[in-house]
């Protein structure tokens, strides 16, 4: 998004111009920054995470929806409909990734990394995480253009919107929480099964379960 935001506004015939969007962009992204630095230390590590997948997700499904719908958007302008207030709506759309990418994956990914991560083998596990971070932003940004030009400007944000409600997914379920916990007491929510379904919700699901089937025998041995 970032080394392409002109030319997503260029392309998505916004009423504003593209190097102003652009530049609201980058306005928001430092405001959004520092609110990042200030959240990160009242709200929860895991929460924040999964506001960022999430907000991230919607934000990219709805401009691949946008650019998908662009062509019939101008069909219907060449015959004098009016459709100014939907041209308007990749600024506020980029503007909620924004937001969304600061508060949590932007700024929290390595602050959980060094958090989750046991100390004996951070050395180790920083380095190959580094690696593979690397690794999948040169991805991401060789990708988005070859996907825009090849396959329509809609196929790189639905395919990135799609992994991010995987990772909002992920760390629904495998994610805990670390914010204002020790070491020992983070390694042991990855100790066997019950803390996974703590941070699902399966445990009270299955606790409600059971004395349902309890209450259910008791009253067929009245």
């Amino acid at each position: 998004m970032t080394f392409y935001t002109a030319l997503i506004f260029e392309e998505a015939d916004t009423i504003v111009d593209p190097n102003d969007c652009a530049l609201i962009i980058g306005v928001a992204y430092f405001l959004s920054s520092i609110l990042g630095l200030v959240l990160k230390k009242h709200v929860g590590r895991r929460i924040l995470l999964l506001i960022s997948e999430l907000g991230m997700a919607i934000s990219q499904i709805s401009m691949g929806f946008y650019f998908y719908a662009l062509d019939d958007i101008r069909i219907a302008q060449e015959r004098n409909a009016d459709y100014d207030h939907v041209r308007w709506l990749p600024l506020p759309i980029l503007i909620v990734y924004t937001v969304s990418f600061n508060i949590g994956m932007g700024s929290l990914t390595w602050v959980v990394a060094t958090e989750i991560l046991p100390v004996r083998s951070r050395r180790w596990t920083h380095t190959i995480a580094n690696a593979s971070s690397n690794l999948w932003w040169f991805v991401v940004t060789k990708t988005f253009k070859d996907l825009y030009t090849h396959l329509g400007p809609f196929v790189p944000f639905f395919t990135y919107g799609s992994v991010c409600l995987f990772g909002f997914i992920f760390i629904y379920i495998f994610l805990p929480e670390t914010h204002g916990k020790t070491s020992d007491e983070t390694a042991k929510t990855f100790v066997g099964f019950r803390p996974l379904l703590n941070r699902t919700g399966c445990q009270s699901f299955c606790q409600a379960c059971l004395c349902t089937q309890c209450l259910r025998r008791k009253r067929n041995q009245v």
